[in-house]
This record gives structure tokens, C-alpha cells and sequence, in this order.
């Protein structure tokens, strides 16, 4: 998905100014659309009970692969949760 982008593995990334701001402007959009999903879930099931205000923070079976990657409005939102939050960014660790 990144090859078109002209981001490859072992190869140098070098953008140009047009792409540097399609970049940049597409990361305020996503991190928009991530804010708006983590805010107000619209997702299917999301609260923890009938009644309150509580959701569940991934509402997802990890362990059905082809349901769970299709959910990108989930996976965002629970990413852009856990990292804005100063609270659990210091907590969790990303390996590559």
C-alpha cells in the first residue's frame, strides 16, 4: 500500500513538495476523522450497557482476522485514544 507512495523498504524516502503536502494534509484529515470516532463511536455494540456512557474501548474479535482488519474506524479510534491520552502513552510500547 506504501509503494505508491514511493516508500519502500531499505529505499530512502524522498518527497516532493506537492507530496510533502498532500502528506501533511491528509495526517490533519486522519487524525480529524480519528478525534471525531474517538469522541462520538457510531460503532455497532460499542456501549458497555444499555443506558450509560460507558464504550467499550475496541469493540472487536481479534481473533477473526478477516472481520477485524476491515474495522478501520475502530482500530483508529482506539489508537488515536490510547496515544492522545498523556496518561497511557507513557505506559505502552510499540515494537517494530
Amino acid at each position: 500500500m506504501l509503494k505508491p507512495l514511493g516508500i519502500e523498504r531499505g529505499e530512502p524516502f524522498v518527497p516532493d513538495g506537492q507530496q510533502k503536502e498532500l502528506l501533511e494534509q491528509g495526517a490533519l484529515v486522519g487524525e480529524a476523522m480519528a478525534k471525531a470516532n474517538t469522541y462520538d463511536r457510531r460503532f455497532p455494540n460499542v456501549k458497555y450497557r444499555e443506558g450509560t456512557h460507558w464504550d467499550h474501548a475496541l469493540n472487536l474479535d481479534a481473533d477473526d482476522p478477516a472481520e477485524y482488519w476491515a474495522r478501520l474506524d475502530e482500530r483508529a479510534s482506539w489508537f488515536y485514544e490510547a496515544w492522545g491520552s498523556p496518561e497511557l502513552a507513557d505506559t505502552i510500547t510499540l515494537r517494530a
